[in-house]
C-alpha cells in the first residue's frame, strides 16, 4: 500500500525533499499536467533512484533504521515531544521500508539513506519490532545494538526472542519501579507490571540493560533511590538519572525551580553511588562532573575494575606507568590499551589520602562477567570503568582552528550557561590555548530568551532565530563582528532547526560567516 509523507516533517534529516515540494508546488501553479488528455491532479511525488539518497553514515544497521515508531503507549508528565509545535511525523515505519534501509547500508562503510523523519518514541509498540531487529541482525551480524525501550511490551517470549539477537543493550526507560507512582507519572496504564518486570526478565535471560529515571520534581528522592536500588538488583549495566526539561507546550507545567531541583538530585546521586555496585551517574553531565579531574564515576559489575576493586570517586593518577592529569586523558588511554587488546592493566587510584596499585585483569567473558562484556561496552566505559563525558579539550582546539582559518579577530561565541564557565576557565587556564586568543577578542553570550520557554534556555537552542535574536542586539551596540560561532545542537546534519530554518540564514541575514562548532552538550550524544 502507497502511503503518502509530509514532507514538512523532512526538515531536520533531509530538508532537500521540503524543497522538492516546495518547488514543485510553484511549478503547479503555471502549469498542468495530463495523462491520455486528462489533467492529473498532483498530490505528491516519490524518489526515483535511491542510490542518490545515500547521504547519511551511521555505524549500526539499527541506527540506519532507527526511529522506527514515532507513537508511545506512555503518556509521561515529562514528555518533551507531547505538544511541541513543529510538524512531526506519527507513524510505525513499514516493513518494506525497513526492508529498503536495510538493502542500502553498508556495514562497511556506514553508508546509509537519510534518516527516518520520526521522533524516537516507543520502539516495541511496533508490532512486527522484533521482526525489524531480525533483519537488521542479519545485515549485520556480531554488531552491538543499543535500544530505547520504556519495557512495557516485554512478554517473557519476547525477550526470549530478542535474547537470540544479541549482542543487544537495552535502555530501559523504567523511570520509577513503585506501580502507582508509575501509572501516575507515565500513563502507561495496564502495561505498567509489565513495564516494572522487565529488568527481571532481561537479567533473566542475560540481556545487558542501562536502567534511566527521569526525576520528575513530583518524584520524591526514596522512589528514585528505591528504583535505583531495584535496578541494581536486577544487575542493570549501569544507572542514569535524567534531569528533565520543560517547555512552554508542556501539558504538565510545574512552578518549580528547576536549577535548584537538579542540584539536589546530583547531590543526593553522588551520596547514593558510593553505596552501589552499579554505576549511577546524572544527565546532563555538567551537573555531575569535576570538569577534568579523572574521577571514577562508576564500575560496572564483574568487570575487570570491579574485580580489582576500584570504586566510584577513586581518581585516576597513572595507567601502566603513564601519568593521567584530566578525566578525557584517562578515558582515552583505556580506550587505547582496551581496543589494543590489552588483558593487563596496571592502574594507580587516589582514594582520600591514599594511593593504590591495582590490577586490572581482563581474560575475556565467561558465565561469571554479566552485566560486563569486553567486547560491549558504552560510551566512556573501557574495563569497567566509567567516565561520564566531560568538556573535551579538543573542541577548544576545533575552534582555534576556526579562527585562524578565518583570520578572525572579533568573534561572537555561544554556549548555554553552564557549560560556559567550564569553557572559560579552560581557555584562560590552558596556556596553550590562551596564546591563541592573544589577539582575538571573544564574545560569549547565551541565549536567553529562547523559544521554547520553559528550563529549555540551559541547553544550547535548537531555534535558528534565537540565536539571530542575540547577535541583532549585539550588532546593535556597535559590537564588530567577522565571526559567528554556534555549537552544533540541531541535531541535522545540515544545520536546519525544528521549524526547517538553517543556519546559513543569519549569516545571509546579518553579513557575518557563522560556522558550527562541536561542543559540550548539556544532554550528551546518544550512542
Amino acid at each position: 500500500m502507497r502511503r503518502q509523507k509530509n514532507p514538512e516533517s523532512f526538515a531536520i534529516p533531509e530538508p532537500r525533499i521540503r524543497l522538492i515540494a516546495h518547488d514543485l508546488q510553484r511549478m503547479l501553479t503555471m502549469v498542468e499536467l495530463e495523462k491520455d488528455g486528462q489533467v492529473v491532479d498532483i498530490d505528491g511525488f516519490r524518489l526515483r533512484d535511491l542510490s542518490k539518497w545515500v547521504t547519511h553514515e551511521t555505524n549500526t544497521a539499527m541506527n540506519a533504521l532507527t526511529p522506527i515508531s514515532s507513537v508511545c503507549n506512555s503518556r509521561c508528565h515529562f514528555c518533551f515531544e507531547e505538544n511541541a509545535p513543529y510538524p512531526r511525523e506519527r507513524s510505525l515505519m513499514p516493513l518494506e521500508e525497513a526492508k529498503t534501509r536495510l538493502r542500502y547500508y553498508s556495514p562497511e562503510s556506514g553508508a546509509s539513506l537519510f534518516p527516518s523523519d520520526r521522533n524516537h518514541m516507543e520502539t516495541f509498540i511496533h508490532p512486527q519490532a522484533v521482526e525489524i531487529i531480525e533483519l537488521a541482525r542479519e545485515r549485520q551480524p556480531g554488531k552491538l545494538f543499543w535500544i530505547t525501550t520504556n519495557g512495557s511490551h516485554f512478554t517473557e517470549d519476547k525477550v526470549a526472542r530478542l535474547a537470540a539477537l544479541k549482542p543487544i543493550i537495552f535502555k530501559l526507560s523504567l523511570n520509577v519501579s513503585d506501580p502507582e507512582l508509575n501509572r501516575e507519572l507515565m500513563g502507561t496504564g495496564k502495561r505498567t507490571e509489565t513495564a516494572i518486570e522487565a529488568p527481571r526478565l532481561l537479567q533473566k535471560y542475560g540481556i545487558p540493560f542501562m536502567g534511566s529515571t527521569v526525576a520528575w520534581p513530583t518524584l520524591p528522592l526514596d522512589a528514585i533511590e528505591e528504583t535505583v536500588r531495584y535496578l541494581e538488583a536486577c544487575e542493570a549495566y549501569a544507572v542514569r538519572i535524567r534531569l528533565p526539561l520543560s517547555h512552554r507546550w508542556l501539558k504538565h507545567q510545574l512552578d518549580v525551580d528547576f536549577d535548584s531541583h537538579w542540584e539536589t538530585v546530583a547531590a543526593f546521586a553522588q551520596g547514593l553511588r558510593t553505596e552501589l555496585e552499579v554505576p549511577l551517574f546524572v544527565e546532563p553531565p555538567i551537573y555531575w562532573v569535576n570538569p577534568i579531574v579523572p574521577e571514577v564515576d562508576g564500575v560496572v559489575k564483574n568487570s575487570p575494575a570491579y574485580r580489582a576493586g576500584v570504586r566510584p570517586c577513586d581518581v585516576v593518577r597513572a595507567i601502566n606507568g603513564e601519568a593521567i592529569r584530566t578525566r578525557i586523558h584517562s578515558e582515552a588511554v583505556l580506550d587505547r590499551l582496551h581496543m589494543a587488546g590489552e588483558e593487563t592493566v596496571e592502574l594507580q587510584v587516589e582514594r582520600g589520602q591514599e594511593l593504590l596499585s591495582l590490577r586490572l585483569e581482563d581474560a575475556g567473558t565467561d558465565s561469571g562477567t554479566y552485566p560486563y562484556n569486553p567486547d560491549y561496552f558504552y560510551r566512556g566505559e573501557n574495563y569497567g570503568i566509567f567516565h561520564v563525558e566531560d568538556f573535551r579539550l579538543h573542541h577548544i582546539q576545533k575552534l582555534l582552528d576556526v579562527i585562524e582559518r578565518y583570520q578572525a579577530h572579533d568573534v561572537l561565541l555561544f554556549s548555554s550557561r553552564v557549560v560556559m564557565p567550564v569553557f572559560e576557565a579552560l581557555a584562560t587556564g590552558i596556556p596553550e590555548f590562551a596564546a591563541q586568543l592573544e589577539d582575538v577578542t571573544l564574545h560569549v553570550e547565551t541565549v536567553d530568551e529562547n523559544s521554547f520557554g520553559g528550563n529549555y534556555g540551559v541547553m544550547d537552542s535548537r531555534v535558528v532565530e534565537d540565536y539571530a535574536r542575540v547577535v541583532r542586539r549585539v550588532l546593535a551596540r556597535g559590537t564588530k563582528l567577522d565571526l559567528i560561532l554556534i555549537p552544533d545542537a540541531f541535531g541535522s546534519p545540515w544545520g536546519t532547526d525544528v521549524f526547517g530554518h538553517s543556519y546559513a540564514d543569519l549569516a545571509m541575514d546579518v553579513g557575518v560567516p557563522v560556522e558550527r562548532i562541536d561542543w559540550l552538550m548539556v544532554y550528551g550524544r546518544e550512542v
